[in-house]
């Protein structure tokens, strides 16, 4: 059982508890107060009856967090994939065995909400947003359907991303770092910030990052891109404005530009089914994995041999406003209104080899708007929230995949001769649009019934209509294939009821019932004979029944939550690919299958302990059984079937844990403080392929990811609040480990993403 416990919740609650303690008696030493909004108001993390794990300034700043996968990996039973399809922060989610579809093709609803000033921001073009994270106040992982607050695309849970306000005081800080990779390359940035008031009831601030990188994966061919390095911009503009101290409104502007190489994975010497299918006369003929004079991962980390000019370039254009009206003491009329409109241009070395065989091209956009109205009231025994949202996303994919100048590797061809289809042929050419408009109506009510219990209820319905698209279409040699478009509409109702009951001041006991909803689709292609096809795909609706347990014990020196939970699923959405003709690489067809019975049980435990003055330890660990009980069969690459009756689901590690230790003292010249963290997580499987590899005869490797362990180190120095230096290490042991096989096609085998040892440090100087 103390295994357990010092197995396991997140770093926030260890800077809040560390900073303060120092000023504090040795008597009343404890851990701080975690404020979070995940019902969509100010509440301790103690109060709010569900499963949540949150990260303060703090505890990010001192953690050196910087991306998703930073703070998902110190969350139980929560897992991401960086496969580092479409750059570097590319990243693809899953909660208790929830996941996000993510493919480069087809454009689909997320399961998983991403919410960054309580709009939501999770349709963007390459798949999931990874929002850039300098001045955000807190972070909140959400696990469990989040139907009444978060109702768009957040089935599975919600991240919920809050920056810091402008106040009425002026100042500001500046930030500088940089990183060292383990087998070369570095990493240098510049953070500015400045709060300016502008008048008594109108103030602003503002952020500027740069950052600057030439990667940590190089390239020994002089005609391809040079790393998988990169340029990042981005700024952010907020204001806030007071007419009156019944009226606050937030305005914010962001932009995030991302000029990138290419991908950052190495090859694994193993062909995956697609490959193998599509060059099978070729292989039969001998053709092996390609080395180019490089090993393969994990011998090789840091190499490729590509001779095209690859890039990675995504942008994304936010506005958000908010507006927040008191009608009374215990009335308030909110408004949140936002856009966002992002972009990603592609060129990517499709053969993984030094000859110019495959080369494939993709420019992607996407917009999307939302209109949110909320009444909130307030009274000593109830909390009511009655809301409504519009919402309207579009999606455009262009995917062109040609022929180079070269057609054999070592006197086996792959490709006809050059005579008959010259350089810049088309093989598979065509245009995915996507769209969604969304209505929904949603209430919550929480009720006081005594001191000690308090019952929550709520539901929403949603209205979505979804269309797609496939236009422009050219196969193999240049051939127009006819368009194809389906639309289709759902409707959902979603209810959640739960109940908390207070056992005393310190510890609470909470039950949840809530349902999950993410819509429907269509899947549009072209059959065997190139003619079009449209087949429906059903919405993905699960029941979530949790009971959880809410403590701060020992004057609150300890804080300790536990929570289980079963998902029951019902056409469970997954997305596979293949080629109607396993030699034409022309003929692919990308689907939503459903299947009918999926069921994912566990349980979380989560701590934050200050056992003596300056020390605060925190951890958590997720247990997690996820699995498909349909007896039915879908086919995935190679067009070969599967049987997914008691597969696991993919992306659904069985454990995942982490722990941390951070150590407060005085010094002469100021405050230090000196951290470790250790995270990880079982092996699991990224995709229906993976998880279904004994059926189709693959190796373990790299199919099976993993599982890791990753030791972080850091230290700092605050010197009267104005200077603060930090330096960390991550991956101190140099773990060698890969999180998904997603990036499969290519001559080298499945591409793998590595994670070196990385170390770094920041100066920050406030004002």
């Amino acid at each position: 059982m103390m295994h357990a416990l010092l197995v396991g919740v997140s770093v926030p609650a260890i800077a809040s508890a560390q900073t303060n303690s120092q000023a504090q008696d040795e008597a009343d030493v404890g851990l701080n107060e975690i404020v979070i909004t995940a019902q969509r108001r100010a509440q301790s993390l103690q109060d709010v009856p569900i499963s949540v794990t949150a990260f303060d300034a703090e505890s990010l700043a001192r953690s050196n967090i910087s991306s998703a996968a930073d703070y998902l990996k110190r969350t139980p039973n929560v897992s991401f994939q960086d496969d580092g399809q479409t750059g570097n922060r590319g990243v693809s989610i899953s909660i208790r065995g929830v996941s996000d579809i993510k493919s480069l093709d087809n454009s689909v609803i997320n399961s998983v909400g991403v919410y960054l000033d309580e709009f939501s921001v999770a349709s963007v073009s390459n798949g999931t947003i990874n929002p850039q994270l300098q001045d955000v106040e807190r972070i909140e992982v959400l696990r469990g359907p989040q139907g009444t607050y978060f109702g768009r695309n957040a089935i599975g849970g919600a991240l919920n991303i809050t920056t810091k306000k402008p106040v009425a005081d002026l100042g500001g800080e500046v930030i500088v770092g940089g990183k060292l990779y383990e087998h070369g390359g570095a990493e240098q940035h510049v953070t500015g910030i400045i709060n300016l008031p502008i008048s008594d009831r109108l103030w602003s601030r503002s952020v500027v990052h740069v950052e600057r990188s030439d990667g940590y994966v190089k390239n020994v061919n002089p005609n391809g891109a040079e790393n998988s390095g990169w340029d990042y911009f981005h700024g952010r503009v907020s204001l806030r404005w007071m007419p009156s101290d019944a009226t606050t409104i937030d305005a914010q502007v962001f932009h995030t530009d991302e000029d990138e190489g290419h991908d950052p994975t190495v090859n694994s010497g193993v062909l995956d089914l697609d490959t193998s299918s599509t060059f099978r006369p070729a292989v039969v003929a001998g053709l092996t994995p390609v080395r180019d004079g490089l090993d393969f991962f994990p011998r090789n980390q840091s190499r490729v041999n590509h001779n095209t000019r690859e890039f990675n370039k995504n942008s994304t254009t936010l506005g958000n406003l908010r507006i927040s009206q008191e009608l009374s003491p215990n009335l308030t009329l909110k408004s949140v209104t936002g856009f966002i409109k992002t972009k990603t241009d592609r060129r990517f070395d499709q053969d993984l080899t030094s000859l110019d065989i495959v080369i494939r091209e993709n420019d992607f956009d996407s917009t999307s708007w939302s209109q949110e109205l909320r009444l909130e009231a307030q009274t000593d025994q109830f909390d009511l929230t009655v809301g409504g949202l519009y919402a309207r996303d579009k999606q455009d994919k262009r995917n062109h995949i040609f022929m180079g100048t070269e057609r054999a590797i070592g006197g086996v061809f792959i490709l006809p001769p050059v005579a008959a289809f010259p350089a810049g042929t088309p093989i598979n050419r065509d245009t995915g649009t996507f769209g969604i408009e969304s209505i929904a109506a949603f209430a919550d009510l929480t009720w006081r019934a005594t001191p000690q219990l308090e019952i929550i209820a709520g539901g929403r319905f949603t209205h979505d209509s979804v269309s797609t698209g496939l236009v422009d279409v050219a196969v193999f040699g240049g051939r127009l294939l006819p368009d194809v478009r389906g639309k289709k509409s759902f409707d959902d109702f979603a209810p959640r009821i739960s109940v908390r009951y207070k056992l005393d001041e310190d510890a609470s006991l909470y039950g949840l019932v809530s349902k999950g909803y993410k819509a429907g689709g269509v899947n549009v292609g072209h059959d065997s004979a190139r003619e079009p096809f449209v087949d429906t795909f059903e919405p993905e609706r699960l029941w979530n029944y949790e009971i959880g347990f809410k403590s701060e014990l020992l004057d609150k020196r300890l804080r300790l939550n536990l929570s289980a939970f079963y998902l029951d699923w019902t056409d469970l959405q997954l997305q596979t690919f293949f080629f109607l003709d396993p030699t034409d690489i022309s003929s692919q067809v990308e689907l939503t299958n459903n299947v009918r019975k999926a069921r994912s049980k566990g349980a979380e435990i989560e701590f934050a302990a200050v056992p003596v003055k300056g020390l605060t330890l925190s951890g958590g660990l997720g247990y997690l059984d996820a699995k498909m009980l349909s007896d039915e069969t879908i086919v995935v690459t190679g067009r070969l079937p599967v049987d997914v009756e008691g597969l696991v689901i993919p992306k659904s590690p069985k454990w995942t844990w982490n722990l941390d230790a951070e150590y407060n003292f005085a010094t002469p010249i100021g405050e230090a403080y000196f951290g470790a963290n250790w995270s990880g997580r079982s092996h699991s499987y990224a995709d229906l392929e993976a998880a279904g590899r004994e059926q189709l005869g693959r190796p373990v490797f790299p199919y099976r990811l993993p599982a890791f362990n990753v030791v972080g180190l850091r230290a700092g120095l605050t010197i009267n609040e104005q200077v603060k230096l930090s330096m960390f290490v991550e991956n101190l042991l140099s773990e060698d480990y890969h999180t998904s096989t997603g990036e499969n096609f290519g001559l080298g085998g499945i591409r793998l993403r590595p994670h070196p040892r990385i170390v770094g440090a920041n100066l920050a100087l406030k004002f």
